[in-house]
């Protein structure tokens, strides 16, 4: 083996090893930036959710507004863009709002249903068996 050879495999090992370290960097990057973002989404909803709680006890507020707000906290969460720290205490109090308003059994045998197929299986669950699993 030669100097020259000997050097090559240096210059090789060592641009391999950066390459390495400069995809753990992008990868350490992305995973923080996708926890940012799930930061900031929880935050978004649970204020959103604060008022329309609210707005609904108001009656500023109507079912649909509702239902079209957990349609959106189950997007985010399917989605991997919400904290489970938030989304497990949000679901279980949209589930038993679901489960246990009368308003909403009403609501949902009439309304023009758009949220998908998994979300409507899912309120068509809570409603039949009035349970949050």
């Amino acid at each position: 083996m030669t100097v020259a050879t000997t050097w090559g495999q240096r210059i090789a090992i060592a641009a391999d090893v950066a390459t390495i370290g400069a995809v753990v960097y992008a990868g350490l990057t992305l995973n923080h930036s996708a926890l940012d973002g799930r930061i900031t989404n929880s935050t978004k909803l649970l204020e959103q959710g604060s008022q329309l709680e609210r707005d609904y006890r108001d009656g500023k507020a109507k079912v649909g507004d509702v239902l079209a707000f957990y349609h959106q906290v189950d997007l985010y969460h399917r989605n991997d863009r919400l904290l489970d720290e938030v989304f497990v205490p949000l679901n279980k109090s949209m589930c038993t709002f679901v489960a246990t308003d009368p308003r909403v059994d009403e609501y949902w045998k009439t309304a023009s249903k758009y949220y998908g197929e998994k979300f409507e299986h899912m309120i068509d669950k809570i409603l039949e068996s009035k349970k949050c699993d």
